[in-house]
């Protein structure tokens, strides 16, 4: 039987003669679409908690500056271009957290009113085989045109992700670096 539901010699067959091989395909892309949501979720609640560490490490980092500014003590310049290597590290990863938000919020592609309208018209008749195929399709290309943006959220995270361990190490060499230079 081909795809379109219909047997080797060109005719249509019932629905209930149309094997479950397709329902699989298209249980399959369904269910791949429903992690891509959850995915393109997760990658939100985890650049939401980048930022928010991204500003309360701007915020350490500064106290830190104001602590050792504040007592008339000064930082050595190592120090001080450390700290502010740590401050621009915390800020990219805050910068670049807030993206994966513009990402998430792109559109991506649906089935367009014309194409629903069709399946309710023109195509009402259709086999099931048919139907799932079309069906398939388009969850495919939502699909995967959902999956483009959470790729791009995911290596966007990441990166926020080391420039905070990069701020963090900054920040940790900047209190070593004056501990060592008051003993």
């Amino acid at each position: 039987m081909g795809d379109d539901g219909r047997d080797p010699q060109g005719q249509r067959t019932s629905d209930a003669q149309v094997s479950d091989e397709g329902r699989v395909y298209y249980d399959f892309l369904r269910s791949e679409l429903d992690r891509e949501y959850e995915r393109r979720a997760s990658l939100q609640s985890r650049a939401v908690s980048l930022s928010g560490f991204g500003s309360a490490a701007i915020a350490m980092a500064g106290a830190v500056w104001a602590l050792a500014f504040g007592k008339g003590e000064t930082l050595n310049r190592w120090a001080t271009v450390t700290l502010l290597v740590a401050l621009l590290a915390f800020l990219g990863s805050a910068l670049i957290a807030v993206t994966v938000f513009a990402i998430g919020q792109r559109p991506y592609k649906v089935a367009d009113g014309a194409t629903q309208s069709k399946m309710l018209s023109v195509h009402w008749g259709d086999t099931e085989s048919a139907a799932r195929r079309v069906a398939g399709t388009m969850v495919s290309s939502t699909l995967l045109s959902l999956r483009a943006g959470n790729n791009t959220s995911s290596g966007r995270v990441i990166s926020a992700g080391w420039l905070q361990a990069a701020g963090l190490a900054a920040v940790i060499a900047v209190v070593l670096i004056q501990f060592a230079q008051a003993i």
